[in-house]
């Protein structure tokens, strides 16, 4: 996935963070109820 965001916002790092941030919400919050 970063690889191919990576491509696709080679000059817009804000739309990349953007793009990247439902999946790396959920997957924090499923670490955070397995791991806290």
């Amino acid at each position: 996935m970063k690889l191919q965001l990576g491509k696709s916002f080679e000059h817009n790092r804000d739309a990349y963070t953007n793009a990247k941030k439902d999946f790396v919400r959920k997957w924090t919050s499923e670490a955070k109820k397995t791991y806290l």
